[in-house]
């Protein structure tokens, strides 16, 4: 997908749908972290029950979902799943809930070089649905490559833009 001539937008959903077939996915979303600055973008984001994006896809400081399960995952750099009752006891803190209750959710640290790069989450509002430690093995394990393929994508879209540039100046 990292590779392909489709958008970030088009390859974040293909990500999606990959996902979506290992696992139940129907609300899912991306999140960035910049260390540097200390701010947070919701690159993809698909919720049945709260469609806004925080944020609209813009970057905010990460103190905006401060003690949100997110913000735990970001912050910490380790994954929290279950139910209400359990994530408030893995947390270190108090939980904000920002939206809908889910009734399972699972939410894992994008790592990269010892730095909590983002993180990626799935929830469920169904009470059939609930969330394994083998989807927490696998969503871990796309988190790596995403963040691989997100590199591979920004690199081709800014060497394209470079390209644009160049060529409107020769002209």
């Amino acid at each position: 997908l990292a590779g392909s001539e489709r958008d970030m937008q088009a390859m974040l959903r293909g990500i999606h749908a990959i996902v979506s077939t290992l696992m139940y996915a129907e609300n899912f979303f991306i999140v960035l972290h910049n260390a540097e600055r200390d701010t947070i973008r919701f690159l993809y984001y698909v919720d049945q029950e709260d469609p806004a994006c925080p944020g609209d896809g813009q970057e905010m400081p990460l103190g905006a979902i401060e003690h949100t399960l997110t913000w735990y995952v970001i912050r910490d750099g380790r994954p929290c799943m279950g139910d209400a009752e359990e994530l408030r006891s893995q947390a270190p803190g108090p939980v904000t809930v920002i939206g809908t209750n889910s009734y399972d959710w699972l939410g894992v640290p994008m790592l990269r070089g010892g730095q909590h790069d983002g993180a990626l989450v799935v929830q469920s509002y169904r009470p059939d649905v609930s969330y394994a430690e083998s989807d927490l093995t696998l969503l871990q394990f796309v988190g790596s490559h995403i963040l691989t393929a997100l590199e591979r994508k920004q690199s081709n879209e800014d060497m394209e833009q470079r390209v644009k540039l160049r060529t409107l100046q020769l002209a």
